[in-house]
């Protein structure tokens, strides 16, 4: 997170795009809220010194990676989330508010410099990412075999980890759409 060496990279690299995909989430997945501490770090301070780096390097356009826990944690009811719905003021589950925070912190940066001008931006707000070669799939599904009933029957999304790669390769190539996939819209 060195921010004087990632902007120095980025001005010698000169890129059109940068995608921010910074994370630090353990092969099996995040099992704890201290299993995120790390990404939360990277999806704050990192996402800055990257933005910023991005904007002295005169990048065009960057790719912010999201997930739903900017929504928060708990049941959200049946109905599915869209960028229409607004997030919910505090975490019930304190443990877990601080990646509340760091991933709404990581979207309010990014749409920031957007409405400044300073840098197209678009951000991708993913459900929960699995593949069939996935460790933190196989640990998931051993978990949900032991929830009980009640719990079982709960929808989450899911997002194939092969298409959510094929999904970056066009973004460069395309003129600038609404900043936020998936959350909210200006």
């Amino acid at each position: 997170m060195n921010a004087k060496n990632l902007e120095q990279a980025l001005r010698s690299a000169a890129p059109d795009c940068v995608i921010d995909l910074l994370t630090a989430i353990p092969k099996n997945g995040p099992i704890r809220a201290s299993h995120m501490r790390a990404t939360n770090q990277l999806r704050v301070m990192g996402t800055t010194n990257l933005l910023n780096a991005a904007i002295a390097a005169g990048t065009k356009r960057i790719v912010g990676e999201s997930m739903t826990f900017a929504y928060g944690f708990g049941d959200h009811g049946e109905a599915v989330k869209t960028e229409d719905d607004t997030l919910q003021p505090r975490e019930m589950n304190s443990k877990l508010q601080e990646i509340v925070d760091a991933t709404r912190s990581l979207e309010e940066q990014l749409l920031a410099s957007d409405e400044q001008g300073l840098i197209d931006v678009i951000i991708l707000r993913y459900g929960l990412l699995y593949g069939a070669e996935s460790a933190s799939t196989r640990y998931m599904l051993r978990l949900i075999n032991l929830l009980p009933p009640s719990f079982a029957g709960k929808k989450a999304r899911f997002v194939l980890a092969g298409l959510r790669v094929q999904a970056f390769a066009p973004i460069p190539a395309c003129p600038p759409p609404d900043p936020l996939y998936c959350s909210r819209r200006r």
